[in-house]
């Protein structure tokens, strides 16, 4: 038996995705609305700056602060499979830069400690640096390192 999913259904879930990555991505929280419409559309910009004229050419719109405000305030009526593959681009650029601001940030808490108290601090320095350095991540599997290693 095969069912059709209404498309009703079908969009929703597609704009539920598109705000959730948003929201998620830029902390869409009270009072932020303002901030995440413009934050989203510079990352969205950015996307786009680095996709071919052609590519460009095909797609039936490009991205806009008021097309953001309309994923945001769940107004859109359709999302494109493209939107979502942007959203998820910046996504990932975002968390990207997250990655390094929170080492960048370990490695200097780890020297301030190691100028405290070396000796007394010398675990969480140790921890710290890992991190900072992209070591003894939990979960993380790194390119040439396997089990073979």
């Amino acid at each position: 038996m095969h069912v059709e999913k209404h498309p009703k259904s079908s969009e929703m879930s597609d704009l539920a995705l598109a705000r959730g990555i948003l929201v998620d991505t830029f902390d869409l929280t009270p009072g932020r609305r303002s901030i995440v419409i413009g934050l989203a559309i510079m990352a969205l910009k950015r996307v786009e700056r680095a996709l071919s004229r052609e590519v460009l050419a095909e797609r039936p719109r490009l991205w806009t602060e008021r097309r953001v405000r309309s994923i945001i305030d769940e107004e859109a009526r359709r999302i494109d499979a493209y939107e979502i593959e942007d959203l998820k681009k910046v996504q990932i650029a975002e968390a990207r830069h997250e990655l390094t601001i929170s080492r960048q940030r370990a490695a200097r808490m780890a020297a301030f400690l190691a100028t405290q108290d070396a000796d007394f601090h010398c675990d969480e320095v140790e921890r710290m640096g890992a991190f900072a350095r992209g070591v003894d991540l939990p979960g993380v599997v790194r390119r040439g390192a396997g089990p073979s290693d």
